[in-house]
């Protein structure tokens, strides 16, 4: 009986979800927010996405695998840099200004982070937050946005979670340069998702005040 209250309470979460994006109005906005609340009556914590912005407790293989994914991360950073600053190192030296600048961009491209696929995790019973998902190449990341951080930046003092979730993926770019400029400094931290560990980026009102400035 509750798996069926759940689904159905899933179901309307998804339709109402679709319809105020694709029909922005006050009415599909209502609709969403009621479903919203439906949805968080009737789910348990942590259905749809993690529980808070706390993180689960990392067990001890959850930790080693968390730390061995990031040291595979700077690793694999480092192995597609190194050639690319030894060769800025001889330029300079060398005093050949146009292949310090090709350096320069090469370096540039590749220590850049672009995420793909961005959306916003409404379907969760929290309240305190929005989580947005992106991509790094086949990688998932977790944006977690409080509420508070959301109401300061859209101007809403009386901000609803489902009001914060529809403002945020009207246009989800400012929370993306956020994270990506985050994950390009290794500003982030693991947190664990089913069975992977994923990296997970707090934004806090001073990343969107600095546009994600990287």
């Amino acid at each position: 009986m509750a798996d069926r209250k759940l689904e159905t309470a899933l179901a309307n979460i998804e339709a109402a979800w679709t319809q105020a994006r694709q029909n922005p109005s006050a009415e599909t906005g209502t609709a969403y927010t009621e479903a919203h609340d439906a949805w968080v009556a009737s789910a348990p914590r942590r259905v749809g996405r993690p529980a808070s912005s706390n993180g689960v407790a990392l067990t001890g293989p959850g930790r080693t695998q968390a730390l061995r994914q990031r040291q595979q991360d700077s690793a694999g950073k480092w192995g597609r840099v190194a050639p690319v600053i030894q060769n800025l190192r001889g330029a300079v030296r060398a005093g050949d200004l146009n292949a310090v600048s090709a350096a320069v961009r090469v370096l540039v491209n590749e220590t850049a982070v672009a995420l793909d696929r961005l959306a916003v995790i409404h379907a969760h019973p929290g309240t305190d937050q929005t989580v947005i998902e992106g991509w790094d190449g086949d990688r998932p990341v977790l944006g977690f946005v409080a509420l508070a951080t959301l109401a300061r930046y859209f101007g809403r003092a009386d901000l609803t979670p489902a009001q914060a979730n529809l403002l945020a993926a009207r246009d989800l770019a400012p929370f993306a340069r956020a994270m990506e400029a985050k994950l390009e400094r290794g500003d982030y931290r693991p947190y664990a998702r089913a069975s992977v560990t994923v990296p997970c980026v707090d934004i806090t009102p001073a990343d969107l005040e600095t546009k994600g400035q990287r």
